[in-house]
């Protein structure tokens, strides 16, 4: 990934944090800075496998370090403090390394266990804290009326809507894995396979494990389709497949894609068929008018009149 990408990324970030901690203050709720977590891995109930680990948002948009447990310390003023968890394990192969030098923006900080992580951190005590683990904000002295406070989230929530060139970038490379698996399945659509073989057809095609797309692929043939959030993946190939449709993306350094498609058999009718070329052509012209300036509100009541005109036709 591009360096200089990041480094522009990370002082947008950094300044989003600073602007944040000025409006807590305005509102009256003041803090000296703010610790950032990576979220811990939980293990299943009496058992040593973990769940599925999600990094905390906040934090994979500050560093993209891989992994559990990290902690990031930022105050206006000072450079921001970057603590690297690397468990001395030989149960499991260490954290992936950076996709970029971190070194260069924080003051960069590897441990072994959680406990020096948060002794790395300094003092803390008159910080926000930014995660899900309350058990780690209190090992840090954090009050828990400090655990992502209301006014500091609203803030950072709303700058987060706005993407940086580093962001973009790594939403494209996600849409790259994506648009690979989605092709295939496209193909395997028109041979009728199974479910099961299209999921796996779509992470083989995509590069990715099931840990690593972003959410649960949905795909379901015929009647599965109507499903909103279908789980199932049927292991037969359907008898009398008509219509498919795939609900999957992909995730680049904590950034996903999104797509779903539709595909249709020759066993769907002309009328169903002809619906989907509608859409197509609807959603090239509602792609074409994205642009600066114009307003997202404005763009999903196109889309909405766009629909209703299809259905009335």
């Amino acid at each position: 990934m591009n360096q200089d990408l990041y480094d522009a990324h990370l002082a947008t970030v950094l300044a989003d944090v600073e602007r944040a901690l000025e409006r807590s203050a305005a509102a009256g709720f003041g803090f000296e800075g703010v610790v950032l977590h990576a979220g811990a891995e939980l293990l299943v109930h009496r058992d040593d496998q973990p769940h599925l680990f999600r990094q905390d948002f906040n934090f994979a948009r500050l560093a993209p370090l891989p992994g559990p447990d990290h902690l990031a310390v930022v105050r206006p003023g000072e450079k921001p403090r970057l603590i690297r968890v690397v468990p001395r394990d030989y149960w499991y192969e260490a954290p992936a390394s950076p996709a970029v030098d971190v070194g260069r923006g924080f003051d960069y900080v590897e441990v072994g266990e959680v406990e020096d992580a948060i002794a790395a951190a300094g003092e803390t005590e008159s910080c926000a804290f930014l995660g899900d683990d309350p058990e780690v904000a209190a090992a840090l002295g954090i009050d828990e009326d400090a655990v992502e406070p209301p006014h500091l989230m609203a803030s950072l929530d709303w700058d987060r809507a706005y993407k940086t060139a580093w962001e973009a970038e790594c939403v494209r490379a996600a849409a790259v894995k994506a648009a690979r698996g989605h092709a295939v399945v496209r193909d395997g659509a028109a041979e009728g396979l199974s479910e099961r073989q299209l999921h796996h057809a779509y992470v083989a095609a995509a590069g990715l494990v099931d840990a690593e797309i972003p959410y649960p692929n949905i795909i379901g043939w015929n009647e599965n389709a109507a499903v909103l959030h279908y789980q199932s993946k049927v292991a037969e190939r359907p008898a009398d497949g008509r219509v498919l449709l795939i609900d999957a993306g992909a995730s680049h350094l904590g950034y996903a894609c999104d797509v779903t498609r539709t595909w249709a058999r020759p066993a769907a009718g002309s009328l169903f068929g002809e619906l989907l070329d509608g859409m197509e052509e609807l959603q090239r012209e509602l792609v074409a008018g994205v642009g600066p300036g114009v307003e997202y509100i404005d763009l999903h009541a196109a889309a909405h009149q766009g629909v209703a005109r299809l259905l009335a036709s």
